[in-house]
């Protein structure tokens, strides 16, 4: 009898050490089921730019009141399409560019009134910042007594008057400006309106 209580104690031991074996396993399984997907929806988020990218895009017609549009592509110095080689890119012509609206040299808060920004084909994301080279960096300074809501990584249409400079394509500091101009802030639809890919 007391072999017969003690193999069924041994017994209920080791089934209770199985349960709790398996609702270890199950509890796993839960957070796993439940953690997967939301970790890949957090980095899909993060590594996802905030708008579509620019750098490709051509311009398919002029601007509405005639001005030239600033190409990205065009804007490269080290490509055989580049400046140099586009009869549109005049300097000291009036030109038009569209590009999301980043900070300069000075710091400026979302929401502050500025009247000097950078033009940027592309947003970046949370975890890599927009690139910031010479050649696809617009600086830009708005008219006289010109003042415009900043609003970082906002699509920004900008016409003024088109400046080059020499210096490192790959360095930070802009080597165009877009002077004397006029900003505002766009819809998406006006990608689709003024460029097609490459």
């Amino acid at each position: 009898m007391y072999r017969y209580r003690v193999g069924v104690r041994a017994a209920a031991a080791r089934k209770r050490w199985r349960s709790r074996a398996d609702e270890r396993k199950t509890l796993l399984l839960i957070i796993a089921i439940v953690m997967v997907p939301t970790v890949g929806a957090a980095l899909a988020i993060m590594t996802s730019p905030m708008g579509p990218d620019l750098s490709d895009l051509v311009s398919i017609k002029p601007a509405a009141d005639g001005k030239g549009i600033l190409d990205w592509p065009v804007l490269l110095r080290e490509h055989a399409f580049g400046l140099s080689s586009d009869p549109r890119m005049m300097v000291g012509a009036a030109d038009c560019a569209l590009g999301y609206m980043a900070a300069g040299d000075e710091p400026v808060r979302d929401g502050d009134q500025t009247n000097e920004f950078i033009l940027l084909p592309e947003t970046g994301n949370l975890l890599h910042p927009a690139h910031r080279f010479g050649d696809q960096m617009i600086d830009v300074r708005l008219r006289a007594g010109g003042k415009l809501r900043f609003a970082s990584q906002s699509l920004t249409w900008v016409c003024g008057i088109f400046h080059s400079s020499s210096g490192d394509p790959e360095g930070h500091e802009p080597l165009y400006l877009l002077a004397d101009a006029n900003a505002t802030r766009v819809e998406r639809s006006y990608i689709a309106r003024y460029f097609a890919g490459r």
